[in-house]
């Protein structure tokens, strides 16, 4: 499980997190893992719509 790493109340910018881990993820690590999940717990959309965007599907809330 990962989290969206200081995307809440240490202001990191959601779009430059979700694009992080979405380069890893897709790129030298794809395949590695059979599941990857975002425990991003903020409800606001600002937060939570760059993972949906970076890896193309919706989270779960």
């Amino acid at each position: 499980m990962l989290g969206a790493w200081g995307c809440g109340v240490f202001g990191n910018r959601p779009e430059v997190v979700a694009a992080a881990f979405a380069k890893h993820l897709k790129g030298d690590f794809a395949g590695v893992f059979d599941r990857v999940v975002f425990a991003v717990s903020d409800r606001d959309p600002g937060v939570r719509r760059p993972f949906e965007e970076a890896f193309d599907e919706r989270m779960d809330r």
